[in-house]
């Protein structure tokens, strides 16, 4: 199957504005990734250089310089896929290249056969040549323009689609949750899903399923769609009316069970019931959450700790607590950021920040050192001006590739890493080694960490009140015993024994 990645190429902060999309344009169409430019296309030039310099040339006619430079698409397939070579992904390339940009924009694309996987790379200007508009990607663009693009050219080539919720509505998974799922994150539809598979677990009949899914906080409503010429269930999550604060999100919309997939439908639901019928269990990875809960048993605690910690636990094991409708409506919230949560409690027990005062001292003392940092950066600055433009450009751009691994190596994927250090190989082999570099790269490094922790404490901070009203809430019983009974591993399990569903001394 085929998966289309979409990442757009912003403006370089110093330097040459343009330099970003220059460095992307150059490492698509390197020689040694493209069987010295046999898999290059473009429309614009036939290397990297009178590519990028038509694109600026498209920019200066229209007076648009700044902003986003461009827009970089990754066509993927799996490993080892059947009938993916790299004439096939070529013609492919070739195609999407044409179908989706035809001649409004610049662009160039290379197939790369480096890695376990086959993958083009194309990348365009944002500009458009004909009428000078500025290409604009808004949410829903990829489902319903992007990814049926490749899903069409799969097909001509004989290739595998990528797989759909098997609905009869859906035409195929959103960027977002695929993204999702990718990386082992929770989104809507799946906490939906597992609050529909634990109401059925204790409901004998339809009334039992809607008193379940009101105690956990769900506004449900049974209509009637002439088009599909079926009854539904609407579900209105309890998270939903926080989240339609925020404007623009899509959380606040109802959700009708014919958008969930195969077994979450009226008729699915009333069967699951009569057959007592249980769907697989999905479960987040609870290893960040075990290791922050042991972690809180051997460090020195306060209600604060305590309390964050409680909080992700209950995120991840809310079907067994009992919790009031307003916990309801936190836990889910919290489970669809999990990621900053774990970070954030992390943060607090590695610095032991005991209460909010903590957290404001060390906050203006790193704002003290961010201060430092940035006229020491200011002084590197200057001597930097004896270098040529383009050894700026290089050593903004290592610093930049070095600062992402640094902070962010966990969160990368496998593609997006080996990019990375495929570029911080060609710019070392350029200037003979890291020294170049490594002066400046300290400094960024510093800089960096100094940012990151501004940015989670002033999260900490925000969020305290919340996180102090979390209470610890125990575990349900009967739920316990059926866990059992459908053999799930209580080693799981951190904080209560299975077998009895007592505690083993929570925090």
């Amino acid at each position: 199957m085929a998966i289309t990645k979409v990442t757009n190429i912003g403006e370089a902060k110093k330097g040459n504005p343009s330099s970003h999309l220059l460095h992307a344009i150059h490492y698509i169409m390197n020689p040694d990734k493209t069987k010295e430019g046999l898999w290059v296309g473009s429309n614009c030039g036939i290397n990297a250089q009178e590519c990028f310099e038509a694109m600026m040339a498209t920019k200066k006619d229209f007076g648009k310089l700044t902003g986003r430079q461009g827009y970089h698409f990754v066509i993927s397939f799996a490993p080892g896929e059947q009938g993916a070579d790299e004439e096939t992904a070529f013609a492919l390339g070739r195609d999407f290249c044409q179908e989706y940009l035809g001649d409004a924009y610049d662009y160039c694309y290379a197939v790369h056969d480096d890695h376990a996987h086959m993958h083009i790379h194309i990348i365009f200007n944002s500009v458009d040549r004909l009428e000078g508009y500025k290409y604009r990607y808004v949410n829903g663009d990829w489902e319903k323009r992007i990814q049926p693009i490749t899903d069409r050219l799969c097909r001509k080539y004989n290739l595998q689609e990528l797989v759909y919720d098997k609905t009869r509505n859906r035409k195929g998974k959103s960027y977002a949750e695929h993204a999702a799922q990718k990386e082992g994150r929770w989104d809507w539809k799946q906490i939906i899903r597992a609050d529909i598979d634990a109401a059925i677990c204790r409901s004998s009949n339809t009334n039992d399923f809607f008193s379940q899914m009101q105690e956990m906080g769900y506004q449900t409503r049974l209509g009637h769609s002439k088009k599909r010429e079926c009854d539904y269930i609407s579900y209105h999550p309890p998270y939903a009316d926080d989240l339609s604060k925020n404007p623009g999100t899509k959380e606040r919309r109802s959700r009708r069970d014919y958008l969930l997939g195969e077994g979450y439908t009226y008729v699915d639901v009333k069967r699951r019931i009569a057959l007592k019928e249980t769907m697989p269990r999905t479960y987040v990875v609870a290893e960040p959450m075990k290791r922050l809960y042991y972690r809180s048993l051997h460090v020195p605690q306060s209600r604060f700790q305590v309390c964050a910690v409680q909080r992700i636990k209950q995120a991840h094991e809310f079907h067994f607590m009992d919790l009031r409708i307003k916990e309801q409506a936190r836990v889910r919230k919290d489970l669809l950021a999990i990621d900053r949560l774990t970070e954030e409690c992390s943060f607090l027990l590695d610095h032991d920040i005991k209460n909010l005062e903590d957290a404001k001292i060390l906050l203006e003392e790193i704002k003290r050192n961010l201060s430092m940092e940035k006229h020491k950066q200011e002084a590197g600055n200057y001597v930097d001006q004896t270098l040529t433009e383009e050894e700026r450009d290089d050593k903004a751009r290592y610093i930049l590739l070095a600062s992402k691994i640094e902070m962010h190596e966990a969160d990368l994927s496998d593609e997006e890493f080996e990019l990375i250090t495929d570029e911080m190989d060609l710019l070392e082999q350029k200037y003979d080694g890291v020294t170049f570099f490594y002066e400046r790269l300290q400094d960024g490094h510093v800089l960096e960490k100094l940012k990151s922790d501004k940015r989670i404490l002033n999260r900490i901070i925000k969020r305290y009140e919340e996180t102090m009203s979390v209470r610890e809430v125990p575990y349900r019983i009967e739920i316990l015993k059926k866990m059992d009974q459908e053999k799930i591993d209580r080693k799981e399990a951190v904080d209560y024994v299975p077998e009895s569903g007592t505690q083993k001394g929570g925090v």
